[in-house]
């Protein structure tokens, strides 16, 4: 049989358990959406410099929303190909 002091010790336990679980999640959280924050931020970083760069070599400009649906693999890539013809032909 379990004393009164025992009764409350585990209910003390299972409380600091599930604040801390609390904690674990709102951390856990706010990690995600600062990855999320941080993918999108260069998202539109990149998207920007696509756009500019298409503007130097006088191309068409791809709409942002178009820019915005694409990968960051994809815009790296982007970006890296009108860099690369900027660069002057030797």
């Amino acid at each position: 049989m379990l004393t009164q002091d025992q009764v409350e010790r585990e209910r003390y336990e299972a409380r600091v358990k599930l604040h801390r679980d609390e904690i674990s999640r709102m951390v856990a959280a706010r990690e995600e959406g600062e990855e999320k924050g941080q993918v999108t931020g260069a998202r539109n970083e990149l998207a920007a410099l696509v756009q500019q760069l298409e503007g130097m070599l006088q191309l068409p400009r791809t709409p942002s929303s178009d820019l915005q649906s694409l990968s960051l693999n994809v815009l790296r890539a982007r970006h890296d190909a009108l860099m690369q013809r900027l660069q002057p032909k030797p």
